[in-house]
């Protein structure tokens, strides 16, 4: 499995909900 994809995703999913602070939050 390829993390990034799972990181794309979650990051256009992100901003497709506009939870910018989730993002981070997973990211960190």
């Amino acid at each position: 499995m390829n993390r990034l994809i799972i990181f794309y995703t979650w990051k256009k999913l992100g901003l497709q909900r506009g939870s910018l602070k989730s993002d981070s939050y997973h990211y960190h």
